[in-house]
Formats: C-alpha cells, structure tokens, sequence
C-alpha cells in the first residue's frame, strides 16, 4: 500500500499542510477552475492560467495547521454560503510568495497524481455524473418498478400480416 505523501509550508509565520485531496476538496476546486482552459505544462503557465484565483485554488488544497481536511471542507462551504474567501485563503492572497506558490503547484501533483488538470476536471464530473445516474436509478427503482420485457414478438391485428424480412 503506498503511503500518502505530506508537504508542509511556513507562510507567513503560519503553517499549512498539503495531502492527499477529499471529495470536498475536489468539490472547491472544481469551482475555483469552473471555466478555466488550464493545461498541464510548467508551473509558470499553470499559476498564469490560475492568475487571480491563485489564492482560491490553494485554500481548497492547503490545509492550515490545527485543522483537519474535514474542517477545511466545512470552512470552503460557509465562506462559499457568504460569497467571501475563508480567512485561511485571505491570509494566502496577502502572504503567499510566487516561488512558494510555484512549489505547492508541483507537490500538489506529487500529491494527487493527474496527469493533467483536464483529467482532474474529468475524475471530478465522473464522480458528480455517476452519483447522478445512481440517484436517478435508485430514485426509479423507488417510483416505478422495472417491468419485465415481452419475450413473444408483438401482436397484429387480423388485418396485418407480420413482416418477415427475406
């Protein structure tokens, strides 16, 4: 079994932490990227295609020291309700450095191997797609029980003949 790596930042005098994302991690982030033509490529090009939603995206992966990824996940939901960043991601839009930001890029694909955000964004639609259809089934399944399919081929009328393909 492989363990889960940890990265571990000092920024501005406060400590965050990187592992492994969550479904609800994964959730935040998919709106933060909502839209964004992003490919994978150097991490220059990656933090320019993120640009002011740098700080976003970062909060949903960076887990600030005496927090767990639960209460992280919590945070992203009440500050997503109010339409104001979670202090945490105002702290990072004040304090973070470019180069620091350059080096959480790389360790969050060391974390959550992808080969590319697009892929990323596919995993996150799957996910949402197949809870979807399981919803949908279960929800049929409830409402109106399968019928079970004729195996004798349909009637006709006295006045129809059956067709018969030569």
């Amino acid at each position: 079994m492989e363990t889960p790596r940890t990265f571990q930042y000092e920024i501005g005098g406060r400590v965050f932490r990187q592992q492994k994302l969550v479904l609800g991690q994964v959730e935040h982030l998919g709106y933060v990227l909502d839209a964004l033509e992003i490919t994978l490529g150097d991490v220059g090009r990656i933090l320019k295609a993120l640009g002011g939603r740098l700080p976003q995206a970062l909060g949903c992966v960076l887990i600030p020291d005496g927090m767990d990824r639960d209460k992280l996940v919590k945070a992203l939901d009440e500050a997503r309700e109010r339409e104001q960043p979670a202090e945490h991601v105002a702290f990072l839009r004040v304090h973070l450095e470019w180069d620091q930001a350059g080096r959480i890029v790389t360790d969050f694909f060391v974390c959550n191997p992808v080969t590319t955000i697009p892929e990323l964004m596919a995993r996150i639609n799957g996910i949402v797609v197949d809870g979807i259809e399981l919803m949908r089934e279960a929800t049929t399944s409830l409402v109106m029980p399968k019928r079970s399919t004729p195996t004798s081929p349909p009637a006709t009328s006295p006045s129809e003949t059956p067709s018969v393909d030569a």
